[in-house]
């Protein structure tokens, strides 16, 4: 089994590079067809700036070329100036398109997103959007009444809303610190369900949890496999998060997504990753390296459900060799060791068995800008 690359272009830049400043990342491709695919992504004039919105863009050529929509809203419905985050999709059984989008209220703007001590955040409250046009127009936000978080943390988002069988929704989170906070960091990964599509969520389901075994599971995304459980793979590192351990997976017992197995590592050197299930046996996943002498974003493959990957057969998505920051060293410690990192957060999305669809977030010579490949399956 290998990997071909297809195409490669690039989703969105900016247009006007000598009058604007602007920052595209955080790309989630959404395949509407077999040439029809809606991209999201985050706009801003920086990676945390107050001004971050989503945008859309579309391909009707299978990513050959890209329309770019503009925003996804108009800043004038809100009440408060919120910063957005990504644009997550999620394509129902009945043919409605979701965007989860975790988004927090910028009021005072002398307060930055994170704690530059702590790399505590502001509150994040979890919106809800609906289209019935493909993403061309979108309804007012449900935003979700949530439980209240442990004091000191709040609930960190991540992912799009999963549909399961019998019509609940299922939304991954993991706990982080609160602005301000000084509790020792304690990451793991959890789910909470809805009943009443998005209004309400509760049900609090820990599907990783490894404290008692010093490790930490963060950056999780769940994938349904065929028999109708769940895969998902995370980002582990030990629970003071300064040593990383690459990739490690876990599955669901049932359809429900109530009982888990207990992660299990694997041999991908990875950070954040975003897995594709392409039948019974086959798997693919996307993921970011950062702590090699060639880091970049790959995509690699296994046939044995995910036991082995085929590391030494893997393709490499995008080369940052040489481009891995913004022009100034990191920190040794969150959040500085984040303010500065030029790419990352890549997605991948399933066209068919054979056709996978790559995006990330980029940059090169001073541009920061959401790009795309189509990969094909052989053998």
């Amino acid at each position: 089994m290998q990997l071909r690359l297809e195409e490669t272009s690039v989703i969105y830049r900016n247009p006007l590079p000598g009058h604007q400043a602007v920052a595209a990342t955080h790309p989630f491709v959404c395949p509407l067809g077999r040439d029809e695919l809606l991209a999201s992504y985050k706009v801003g004039s920086a990676q945390y700036a107050r001004d971050n919105m989503v945008h859309l863009s579309r391909s009707l050529d299978g990513g050959l070329t890209w329309q770019h929509q503009g925003a996804f809203r108009d800043r004038a419905k809100d009440a408060r100036p919120y910063q957005y985050s990504s644009g997550q999709l999620t394509l129902l059984r009945a043919g409605t398109l979701l965007m989860n989008n975790w988004r927090c209220d910028r009021s005072n703007p002398n307060t930055l997103y994170t704690c530059p001590k702590t790399g505590g955040s502001l509150p994040l409250e979890l919106a809800v959007y609906r289209s019935h046009d493909g993403g061309r127009t979108w309804s007012e936000p449900i935003v979700g009444l949530t439980p209240d978080p442990e004091p000191g943390w709040i609930h960190a988002w991540g992912g799009p809303v999963i549909e399961l069988d019998d019509g609940r929704w299922m939304q991954l989170a993991e706990p982080w610190l609160a602005y301000g906070s000084t509790r020792p960091v304690d990451v793991y990964t959890y789910a909470l369900f809805s009943s009443d599509e998005g209004r309400t969520w509760g049900e609090k389901t820990i599907i990783a949890n490894g404290l008692t075994q010093d490790r930490g599971y963060s950056h999780g995304h769940i994938v349904r496999r065929q028999d109708g459980r769940f895969t998902a793979v995370y980002w582990t590192m030990n629970a003071a998060m300064s040593k990383f351990h690459g990739l490690a997976m876990n599955a669901s017992l049932d359809s429900t997504g109530k009982k888990w197995t207990g992660p299990q590592m694997l041999n991908i050197p990875g950070q954040s990753s975003y897995p594709v299930i392409l039948d019974e046996r086959r798997m693919a996943v996307i993921y970011s390296e950062r702590d090699s002498k060639r880091p970049g974003i790959r995509v690699v493959l296994s046939d044995d459900g995910g036991r082995t990957w085929g590391v030494d057969e893997q393709v490499t998505v995008w080369d940052a060799y040489g481009r891995e920051s913004l022009g100034v060293p990191p920190t040794d410690t969150y959040p500085g060791s984040h303010d500065v990192i030029a790419y990352g957060a890549p997605h991948l999305a399933r066209v068919d068995e054979q056709t996978l669809i790559a995006s990330w977030w980029c940059t090169q010579s001073a541009d920061t800008h959401v790009r795309f490949a189509r990969l094909r399956v052989e053998g």
